[in-house]
């Protein structure tokens, strides 16, 4: 188990759907650590006057009053520059370390499909689901949430708290629910052994990038 477990991890966060989820979580404290900065006053003085000495004081005021108020509309944040890419893989491969723990905890079991459904996989392999007693605004991680690795049409592993020996079969509605999530959380593409109109109306139901900010939000 050991060195599978080490695969998932990575696999699960070497994707671009795991880094632009880590450039989300980046930007969230970002934003935080600058409307601290606007709540204190005498701090935001500093400074201002440092990177704009020429402002007034109402022109400072009048500018920290719009970032307290409408953030996102006055402030634009990006992540520049030719290491930014491998910053953030390099802060994936350091979090598959400790995920690779997290696996490790879980019971592990084999799912087999006997009917005529199949599973997917997509760019972003490894999927978690909703965890037991799942409510919305419910925090979701690897910690609490079943993970879900397909490894073949017939075959997925389950990573879980659930106790399971052996093969366990599904069909019917949760294999359903087993592969919509997958297809949800496909970053921009699926792969499947059947051509299905099905699949095609779930991914396209989905606007591009709102899987990655969903999922950065049930982290934090």
């Amino acid at each position: 188990h050991l060195t599978l477990a080490w695969f998932i991890a990575f696999l699960a966060n070497r994707t671009p759907w795991a880094r632009q989820r880590l450039i989300n979580l980046d930007k969230a404290v970002w934003v935080k650590r600058i409307k601290a900065v606007c709540r204190d006053v005498p701090l935001f003085e500093i400074v201002m006057k440092e990177k704009e000495p020429d402002k007034s004081p109402e022109e400072l005021e009048k500018s920290r009053q719009a970032l307290l108020n409408d953030f996102d509309k006055n402030v634009i944040l990006t992540h520049t520059g030719d290491c930014v890419d491998d910053s953030f893989l390099e802060r994936a491969f350091h979090l598959s370390e400790t995920l690779s723990s997290v696996l490790l905890m879980k019971n592990w079991m084999l799912l087999e499909c006997p009917t005529s459904q199949v599973f997917v996989t997509s760019d972003n392999p490894v999927i978690l689901l909703p965890p037991p007693g799942y409510f919305d605004g419910m925090n979701v991680s690897f910690m609490n949430a079943p993970v879900l690795f397909p490894i073949s049409p017939k075959r997925a592993l389950l990573l879980s708290h659930l106790k399971g020996i052996g093969v366990v079969r599904v069909w019917g509605r949760q294999m359903k629910e087993m592969v919509d999530q997958t297809i949800t959380y496909g970053h921009k593409a699926v792969f499947s052994n059947i051509a299905s109109e099905e699949f095609q109306e779930i991914f396209d139901s989905v606007p591009e990038g709102d899987t990655t900010k969903a999922y950065s939000e049930q982290r934090n």
